[in-house]
Order: C-alpha cells, then structure tokens, then sequence
C-alpha cells in the first residue's frame, strides 16, 4: 500500500494508537488503514486532488477526489488563481499538515473564499457543513474524537482570525427570550501562522452547547506569547472538572483523544500528551471562549528542526468522551471555584512564592536537581542567510532559554547583539513589535560585550538616533584597528548607502564578501549600492546569486523588480514586483512590497496608464504611510489630474503622521486650497513658517492665498516679502508677475521678470514666461532672445520653440521659421498652431510642396479644423492651383462664416483674377470679423485704391487711418508696424495734390523699412512736387545708387538738371530713362530731343522727337514736337 499524499510504500508493521493507524516513514502523515486503496486502484484514482482543478467546474471549489474515500484532499496554493489574484505557494508543503487537518474535518471538499484573507497573501478556506461526511465517507469508530456531527441547516460565513469573526457564523435560531434570532457558531476559524498560509475553520463539537463569545470590539481573542507567532487555544468541555487539575510536573494534560491531532497538527514528532502552563502568562490565560490560551511550539512540519514559532488553532472540545448530564448550579459554582484556584495556583508556581505558594511554607528552593540545557550561541550561518525568519527563530530561542536561565549574562549578551542587529536590518519589522525596544533596553546593562562587538552595538545605536557620521567615524576606526570582521564592514557599507556614498559603500560590502562570501546581507546592500549607481549590470550579477542561495529574499527580489524596471522589462519587472507583494507579510515586509508598489507606479507610468499608477501608489502608501516622496508623488499627480480633493485626502493622513518637510507641507497647502480647505492650508503655513523661519516658500504660499481671494495688494506684498528673503526664489517673481498681468501692467511684469532672469539666470520657467509677456506686448525682438537663451539651456523644449516660430514669424524671419519648426517637427513636438506657423513659412519661402503637405495633412484630419484648411486653400491660391483654392475657401466660409482668414484669402484670390468687387467684398468681411488684424485692412485699402473711384478712395483713407491710428494708440513696436499704412495713404495723398502730408507719410513708411527704393522715389517726388528741388535730388541719387537705370529717377534727376543749366549730365539721366522705360517716361525722349537740338544736333534731336512720338501722340508736347520736325524738314 501506497501513502495517498506521498506516494511512498507504506509499512503496515507500523500500526500506531488503537485505531490502528500507520505513520508514514517519508511524509510522517498519519494514515487510518481504510483510507488506503491497492496500488491500481491509487493510480487509477489519484490519492491528490489540488485546488487548479476545481476551476474547470466552478472558480474556487475544490472538486471531489475520484477515489471512493473522503479525506484525501490536499491543498497546493501555487495553483489557486480567482480573479486574476495569484496566491503564492506555501513557504513549506507540508503534507502533515495537509492530513492533520484533514484529519480534524473529515471533509472532501473545502470552500475557497479569496475575499477574505486572514493572513496576507494567502485565501481563507471555510468548512460548509453539508459537504461533512459525504455519501462515500469511510464508517466512522463509536466515539471518534475526529468525527463531527453533520448540520446542514448551517450557513457559513467569512471569518477574519483575532478580530470580529472568531466563530464562523451558522443558521439563525431562537432561544427563549430572544426577540430577534441570532446565529449561532458552528464552527472555529483557524490560521496556520508561519506554515503555509491557509486558514481552516473548525466545526464546533457535535456534544457542546454553542459557545458564546464575548470580546473587546476589534482586540484579539489570543495574546501573542510566543515571538513571531500565535498561540494555541485549547476550549474547555462544559465539565471541565477533569481537565484543570495538572500533573506531577505542574503541566495541563491533554484530554483523551486530543494528543494525536495537536500532534500532527504542529508537526511535532513526538506524542504531546501535556503542555506547560508556565510558557504561558500573557494578559489572557482563559481565551474570549472560555478555553485555555495555551504556547506549543511548531517546526514547520519537520520533526528533526528545532521548534521556530507558534500558531493560533482554536481546538473544538473534546469529543467522543462519555456525555455527562449538567451539573448542578451548586456544584457548576464549586467547579469554577476550583478551576480559579488551580490557575492562581499555578500562576504562583512561576513566581518565587512558589506552586500554590508553597515556598512561603517550605522555603524557597535554591537549586534544581536537573541540570541546565547546554547553550548554543547565534548560528551566524542561519543569520547570514539574511531572512527575517531566520532571525527571529534565533530570538524566539533565545528569549526562552533567558527565561530558562534569567541570570545567564552570555545568553542576554546574545539576545541583546541579536536584537540590535535585528533593528538594524528589519526595523519595520522591528518597529511592529514594540516590545523590542524595550528588550533592548531591559538588556542593555545586562550585556557583557567585547571585542569588536563593543562597538558594533555602539554603532548600531548610533545608527538608530541617525548620528550616521559619529557611527561612521567609531566603526571604521573599528575596521582599522580591530581583527577584520565581515559584520564591521557591513556596518561600514550601511551607513555608507544611507549617505547615498555609493562607490565607498560598495568598497565596504565588497571587504565583508571577501571576509564571508556566504554574507548575503552585504550581497543584497552591495546590489543596491550598484543600482544607486545606476549599475545595473553588475546588481543584476549579484542580485541572480543571491537569489541562487536565497530564493525567497524579499529584499533581492523587489531589488530585482527595480532593475528590470530600468533595463526597461516592464513584464518581467511587474512579475517580480507582484511575486514580493503576494509573499511579503503586511507590517513585517513592508519596505519590500512598498518598493514593489512603486516598481508596479513606474511602469503604470511608463505605459501611459495614470489611474492604475495613482492606484499602485495608494498601494505603497499603505505599505509605508509616512513616506513623504510617493505622498508627493501621489498628491502631484491628483493636483495635476484635477482631482483635488483625492490629492488632499491622500496627502492629509501622511500629515498627521508627522510628515513635514518643506517640499510636503507646500504641496499640502496646496492641495488644502484647491480643495478648499483654505483654514487647514492657513494652518499649514503657520507651521512651516515657524519650524522654517528663514524660508522663502510660505510667505510665497500665503501670497498665493491672498491672490485666491482678490486680494492683489497683500499678495503683491507677500511676494514682494519672498523675494526679499530669498532672491533666487523663482515662484515668487511668477506670482508676482501674474499680479502685475492681471492688472493689466504688462510692462511692469517683464520688470519683475527680467530682474528673476538677473537673479536666476539659468531659470527656464521665468525666461519663458518672459518671453510670453514679450510677446504680448509684441516686443518680438526681446521675447525672440529671452527663448533663443532658453533653448540654449534645454535644447528640446518644445514649448519655447513653437513660441519662437510664432515670434521669428511675427518679424518676418521666414526661413527662420522654417529651420525652428522643421527641426521641431522631427521630434514630434508641432502642435496645431505651429504647423499651420511653419506652412506659411514654407509658403513665405516659396516651398509651396512642403506647405501644401503640412497644411493638407490638417485639412484631411478627422475632426474639421477650418483655420487650418483656409490656410490650406491659401497655399493651393500661392502655388496657382486657382480653382482648388476657391472651391476650399468657399468650402470654409461656408461651414465655419466665423472665420475671417478664408475671407481674406478669398478675396485675394479674386482680386488676383480680376474680380476686383468680389475681392473688396470678401476682404470686407474679413476686417469685420477680424478687426484687430490691421494686414487685412491694408489688402483691403489696396483694392480700394485700384477702383479708383471717389467712394472707393474714402473709404481706403478711412481703413488706412484706423490702422495707423491702431499703431500709434496700442503703442505697437516699430518692429511689428506695416510699412504699406504709410505708403498707401502717401500714394492717396499725392493724388489729392496733399504733397507735405504725402511727403510725411512716405518718410513715415521709410523709417519702417528703410532702403525700400520705391519709398526713396516717392519722397523725391513728393519734394520735387513742392519744388523742393535740392532736397529732391537727394533722395534720387539714394534711388540711382541702388539701381542706376531707375528710369523715374533718371528722368526726374535731368528735369532738376536741366533746371539747374546742368544740360551735359541732364542729357545721360534723359539717355538711360528712355532707354530703360521709354512707355513709361517718353517725355525723356522728348527733353532729349530739346537738349540735342539746343547743341546743334539736328539729326539727333528729330530721332528722339520721332521716338517721342511713338509713345505718345497726341499733347501738347507731341504738338511741339512735330512743329519742330516739320521746321527742320522745312529748312
């Protein structure tokens, strides 16, 4: 016969207890001889049923075994997965425990309820009382202690171990009395402490009345005596009058029946017929439910380890005992009389007075005729493993041979170095039990330390009060001057990485390697030193070793999660993060799951996913509630999100934890306010004023608050108030800034401005800010070079160069545009204004190919954009695509008629094809849409002005008028002004004989874009035309040295000559304008005839009067010139 949970060959020679049942020699699981089947029918059947079967049936129910016997089911918790929650394996499979329980259940199946979880990480798994003895149970033996009594009228419920549910709820029943049914208990719920993580409810004795539990609200049944565990509760039978009175040893005997299950249970492997009440003195002697609290030792199911800790198992009362009628209330009374006086009693025996006080009468003994257990140090090898378990076991085992031995000063010497050590490496898990602490403290005078273990416990303490360079300077004097010791280095490595001196904490952890390879606590640190570094090679070599030797080190595995997070493996990252976070234990692995939460942050952030990342570091937060970077972070993103009272809810219990830094307390503030808890941000400031009196960032805060509330002169002065304490506090010259804008000073803004660039020259906020109320008040060249010293700071800030486009483009600095943008564009950072910026650039630089692309990509988009698509239509207009031009601008005015752009385009394009009533009309329109775009109006004035009639005329001069009178109220800069205003009223002007006024507007239209040659002509004109001759002269000679066959300065430049007697240079200015635009000027030809003709040059004179004519024939002058060539044919 085979062991249905291993599998081994059982020897059926070893019959053990009178129900004849054999023990394993493999597992050591204790088997009823009708539970085993032949060979063939095993491996038909299947001795194993796990838990990653029952989903094909229905999620979370095991399914029956085949085999034809209950009691075969085994739990494998690495296959239970519900709801995309992976629960993690046990950390032993333990088949003893496996049988043990099921030994206590009977059952074939058991209901899975991951919505409760009594320990972290692990399902809570209830007994429904129906599936107890099943149809094809085995017989059970008369008086089976291991037998319950089937009630199928029970409805469980879910249980939480030590807090309200105790008892598993059962069907509602009335008792005399009751106006209301209550539920009664049918059943006790258990948790397996540290074996592996599965919580069992009991079914309650089928002879004992429901127990009534009565309990503090929220305060655990069991107090937790033995360190890193649980204790055992054992209930009283409602006689117990046979189970208080205890042996010769002064132990509580186990009721019949009951040895074997405790036994196999706790994975003891020797019989437990009796446990010692004297391990046992918490507040709670007697449990809420009236049995005895009592410590037994577990060892994870291996018999041959030395107990490591205990677990909490509220056992059913004994069953299968003789019933007993009720006693008397007489005789109940004595019963808890003498049940009182056997536990005072024995509580008396742990005292010097003695059992029952005894001693008081015989006197005290002072010697013990059995000798003391032989001590064993700290096994360093266990240690070294770097396990939190690990060392606790090493404190469990030392605190109880103290108690043992209370005076031995070797054994407090050890407990008390361990505990320092345990401090240092897990103080969040030391920090959870604040009985360590006063350990320390209780055995600090007690410890008789020396050698280098002096000042390692110096150092430790030290490190404890942060004095990390006093403990720095006292343990590497220790390392220099003492014998080497791996444990001193470590010291050394740590205090090192908690001064973020990565290379110096390397060289330590290295030294401690070298001293003990097998130190995996300086393997671990060694790693984060190397990812401090950003080394991330070199930690994934030592992280994948130690993991080889450790491979549930917490630690090395959210150490790993972080470096595959940055080699950018975000799936492996996020399996190693989830792994630590469902294996960790709440309170005591804290800092691991916490670094996982953030690990599982970063890659919700890296792939885009903000709610899930704001949900990951709500997770960390609740792993360590006071850590104020991921509470910033946290509350960063709420406020950026808008989620304002989210950020101030999650950021305020991080507050009341003490959290105050400055960088906190501003974000609180802020979050107060936007949420509107403007008295709780009061406060807030108040406090960082006070703890940080010299800093600039809470008057800035309460600036902020004033200009909340309209209060623009306090605030100005609050921010005038930072500024003075901390001149390089940028916020502060912002704020005020905004106060200056919102007043409507823009001028007095870039003051403000301009001295925070003075102050903080490298200041990427103020420079573009700068630039912006630059740009506002159109002061393109001083905001062009605020962003060109901006961008050569950040290079790819995409927000100063689409600014800067808008500003070169401002100027007319097309191909700047076009090298800003285009190179912008590679990079993915246009927005829709600055690609439409960059098309007009390309069609400013004839590019017409590359603005047709860019500005039919927007044309073409999903979501009409008609801005866009008439600039689209301007472009098909610029590169002579007429027809594709209008009917797109016709498309756009009538879809979106707001949109003054495609009226302007449209009238242009009309007045390109000769529409010229079309195009004012057009144009029209677009100057009342837009009136602030005086470009529009001048393109308007310059058709108004080729009708040429009288209204057309008037109403040029008035659009003219607006915009000059635009210019000079608004103050434009000269940079900005359209030089065409000036020009265009000077044209107006000169043909209304207004020569001084045409005079002024032409110098006006100069300034702006002096050189212009055709202005130059027109002022000498306009000067000659008020016989201004000298001053004339001037400006064509400005025309001729620019283009020397300028006809119209020619030609004016010989009038002025001729005037002047000067007829020799008249005569070369009359030549090269007839020569160069005879149509246009051919009264040159005829004043070169006159001047030939006064030198005697008749043959001359008559071609150039011919020529004349040829051009122009009728005129006086045309008259003339044939009178005198008839006279000289005469002749």
């Amino acid at each position: 016969m085979k062991c249905p949970f291993c599998g081994e060959l059982l020897d059926t020679g070893k019959q053990v207890g009178e129900d004849g049942r054999l023990q394993c020699d493999t597992c050591h699981a204790f088997i009823r001889p009708d539970w085993v089947v032949s060979d063939e029918s095993a491996s038909a059947a299947g001795p194993h049923v796990d838990s990653g079967a029952a989903h094909a049936a229905k999620p979370g129910l095991a399914t029956k075994p085949a085999s034809p016997r209950a009691g075969t089911y085994s739990f494998d918790a690495s296959k239970v997965i519900q709801d995309n929650v992976a629960v993690p394996p046990p950390r032993t499979k333990d088949p003893l425990l496996d049988h043990s329980a099921q030994q206590l259940l009977n059952v074939e199946s058991l209901i899975e309820d991951l919505a409760s979880k009594d320990q972290e990480g692990a399902p809570d798994f209830e007994v429904p009382f129906d599936s107890i003895l099943a149809e094809s149970e085995p017989p059970v033996e008369e008086n089976d202690p291991l037998a319950p009594t089937p009630n199928p009228e029970a409805v469980l419920g879910v249980s939480f171990d030590g807090l309200d549910d105790l008892l598993i709820d059962g069907a509602a029943t009335s008792t005399q009395g009751d106006a209301q049914p209550k539920p009664q208990p049918q059943g006790l719920d258990i948790d397996f402490g540290d074996l592996p993580h599965v919580g069992i409810d009991l079914p309650q004795s089928h002879d004992a009345e429901p127990l009534e539990i009565s309990r503090t609200q929220g305060k655990p049944a069991f107090d937790d005596d033995v360190f890193g565990g649980t204790d055992f509760e054992l209930p009283l039978a409602h006689d117990p009058s046979d189970q208080l009175s205890l042996d010769d040893d002064g132990e509580f005997p186990l009721p019949p029946g009951w040895d074997k299950p405790v036994q196999e249970l706790v994975g003891l492997g020797q019989a437990v017929d009796s446990v010692d009440l004297a391990a046992d003195f918490g507040e709670n002697l007697f449990t809420a439910s009236g049995g005895l609290d009592l410590d037994i030792p577990i060892n994870n199911g291996h018999p041959e380890s030395a107990p490591a800790s205990a677990t909490n198992v509220n056992l059913p009362s004994p069953m299968g005992r003789t019933a007993k009628k009720p006693a008397p209330p007489v005789a109940k009374a004595l019963l808890v009389v003498v049940a009182l006086i056997a536990v005072i009693g024995a509580i008396l025996g742990q005292t010097e007075y003695g059992y029952f006080g005894m001693n008081l009468f015989l006197g005290k003994k002072t010697t013990s005729s059995a000798a003391p257990a032989a001590f064993k140090p700290v096994d360093e090898a266990n240690l070294k493993m770097d396990r939190r378990e690990n060392y606790e076991a090493d404190i469990v085992r030392l605190e109880r041979f103290l108690k043992e031995q209370p005076d031995n000063r070797e054994v407090a010497s050890e407990l008390y170095l361990l505990l320092l050590r345990y401090q240092e490496r897990f103080p969040l898990a030391a920090s959870a039990d604040p009985g360590i602490a006063t350990k320390i403290r209780d055995l600090t005078p007690r410890a008789n330390l020396t050698g280098n273990l002096v000042n390692v416990a110096k150092t430790i303490r030290l490190m404890a009060e942060s004095k990390f360079d006093e403990a720095l300077d006292l343990i590497s004097a220790t390392a220099t001057s003492g014998e080497k010791d791996s444990l001193v280095y470590y010291l050394q490595g740590r205090i090192h990485l908690k001064q973020m001196k990565w290379a110096q904490a390397i060289t330590s952890f290295e030294q401690a390697l070298q001293l003990e390879n097998d130190d995996q606590a300086s393997r671990f640190f060694l790693a984060r030193s190397y990812i401090g570094q950003k080394k991330f090679k070199s930690a994934r070599g030592m992280l994948e070793t130690l993991l080889a030797a450790v491979p549930n080190h917490l630690g090395a595995m959210a150490a790993m999660a972080e470096v595959e997070l940055a080699e950018k493996n975000l799936d492996a990252a996020v399996t190693m993060a989830a792994q630590v976070i469902n294996t960790g234990k709440s309170g005591y692995d804290s800092q691991e799951q916490f670094t996982a939460y953030i690990v599982m942050a970063d890659v919700e952030g890296l792939r885009g996913n903000d709610e899930a990342r704001m949900m990951q570091l709500r997770a960390a937060l609740g792993a360590q509630p006071k850590d104020e970077a991921t509470a910033i972070t946290l509350g960063k993103i709420l406020l950026t999100g808008g989620k304002r009272g989210e950020a101030f809810a999650a950021l305020r219990p991080c507050k009341e934890l003490g959290n105050n830094s400055e960088e906190f307390l501003k974000l609180f503030v802020q979050a107060a306010h936007a949420d509107e808890q403007d008295d709780v941000a009061e406060q807030a400031i108040k406090e960082g004023a006070e703890l940080y009196p010299t800093s600039a960032v809470f008057p800035n805060l309460s600036g902020e608050l004033e200009l909340a509330r309209g209060l623009n002169e306090a605030a100005s002065q609050a921010f005038e108030k930072a500024i003075k304490m901390d001149p390089t506090f940028v916020d502060a010259y912002l704020n005020l800034a905004d106060v200056k804008v919102s007043a409507g000073r823009l001028s007095e803004a870039a003051e403000v401005l301009a001295l925070g660039v003075e102050a903080v020259p490298q200041s990427i906020d103020l420079l573009l800010q700068l630039a912006k109320i630059r740009t506002e008040k159109q002061e393109f060249p001083e905001a062009e070079a605020s962003l060109v010293k901006l961008l050569e700071l950040d290079p790819d800030h995409f927000a100063a160069t689409r600014l800067l486009g808008h500003v070169l483009e401002a100027q007319g600095k097309f191909a700047e545009v076009v090298t800003a943008l285009a190179a912008l564009e590679k990079k993915g950072g246009l927005d829709r204004d600055s690609a439409i910026c960059l098309g007009r650039a390309y069609l400013a630089t004839r590019q017409s190919k590359e603005a047709v692309e860019i500005l039919q990509n927007l044309h073409s988009a999903e979501e009409p954009d008609w801005e866009a698509s008439a600039e689209y239509g301007r472009a098909l207009f610029e590169t002579g695509d007429m027809a594709g031009a209008e009917e797109v601008l016709n498309t756009v005015v009538v879809e979106d008629p707001s949109q003054g752009s495609a009226f302007h385009y449209l009238g242009r394009l009309y007045a390109a094809s000769g529409r010229s009533k079309e195009a004012v009309e057009a144009l029209k329109e677009a100057s009342r849409l837009e009136p602030r775009r005086n470009n529009y109006r001048i393109v308007l004035a310059t058709e108004l002005l080729k009708l040429g009639d009288k209204d057309s005329l008037g109403d040029a001069k008035v659009q003219l008028d607006q915009v000059i009178s635009t210019y000079e109220r608004d103050n434009v800069p000269a940079a900005i002004r359209d030089y065409r205003a000036w020009a265009l009223r000077g044209d107006l002007l000169m043909s209304e004989g207004k020569y001084p006024f045409a005079q002024k507007d032409f110098v006006a239209a100069l300034e702006l874009a002096p050189g212009r040659v055709d202005l130059l002509f027109k002022t000498g004109l306009s000067l000659l035309e008020q016989s201004r001759h000298d001053d004339a002269v001037v400006y064509f000679k400005q025309v001729l040295n620019k283009e020397p066959k300028h006809a119209g300065a020619n030609y004016y430049s010989g009038v002025i000559a001729v005037r002047n007697g000067q007829l020799g240079e008249a005569q070369r200015f009359m030549e090269t304008a007839s020569e160069r635009d005879p149509e246009g000027y051919p009264e040159s030809l005829m004043m070169l005839g006159r001047i030939h003709r006064d030198f005697g040059r008749f043959s001359e004179a008559n071609k150039a009067f011919e020529r004349f004519l040829k051009y122009k024939s009728t005129g006086p002058e045309a008259d003339e010139a044939r009178q005198l060539l008839g006279r000289r044919r005469a002749q």
